[in-house]
């Protein structure tokens, strides 16, 4: 599989970023903004690799 760098690291950045918002939302008990940030984590991952 050919993968394009600067597209990568763009995902990767959203990918993280989310992931850093969800841990904030952790800390402040909103657990169900977790969860969904958690699958778009997840999504955003996914998507690049297919």
């Amino acid at each position: 599989m050919i993968v394009d760098e600067v597209e990568y690291d763009r995902w990767i950045r959203a990918s993280r970023g989310t992931l850093k918002s969800a841990k904030g939302d952790f800390e402040r008990g909103e657990y169900n903004w977790v969860c969904f940030k958690a699958q778009q984590n997840f999504l955003l991952r996914l998507c690049f690799m297919v």
